[in-house]
């Protein structure tokens, strides 16, 4: 199955979303796909259950366990992780570092700000403060309207 012109990341993917299948976390793996890959949901549904289809075992329900990676290199997580945060925003580039590394969420926090502000990224705005202002001002001229 192919989620990236990297191959490093393809298995990296692959062996995730087995990892999932195996814990029947199937809704799990499709939006962990969804999250990777930035397909649309019957991409990744599809995806996934043609991974779950080649790791498929001869008994009941079970799927063939994939070996464990070697650690994903340096330069793969930092591509990826600032990929996430430019995306996504910090708080997915975070988790998925948490999820690389095994790091708690200091680390992670730290890690991906320092990552990011060394590439001279900032997170893309969720736009809860202009939304905050314009909420503002319009009660503001409600009042006026009210008491004029």
């Amino acid at each position: 199955m192919k989620f990236s012109d990297d191959p490093d990341l393809n298995d990296l993917v692959e062996m995730e979303i087995v990892s999932l299948l195996n814990e029947d976390k199937k809704l799990e793996a499709v939006k962990h796909c969804r999250e990777v890959t930035g397909w649309s949901l019957m991409e990744a549904k599809q995806a996934v259950e043609r991974v779950e289809a080649e790791h498929r075992l001869g008994r009941a329900g079970g799927l063939q366990e994939m070996s464990q990676p070697e650690p994903m290199p340096r330069e793969v997580l930092e591509r990826e992780t600032l990929r996430l945060f430019e995306n996504r925003g910090k708080l997915a580039a975070v988790k998925y570092y948490r999820d690389q590394t095994g790091s708690g969420l200091a680390v992670a926090k730290t890690e991906v700000e320092a990552l990011a502000a060394r590439h001279g990224l900032q997170a893309p705005s969720s736009g809860c403060a202009g939304m905050l202002l314009l909420g503002l001002v319009g009660l503001g001229g409600m009042v006026a309207i009210w008491n004029g």
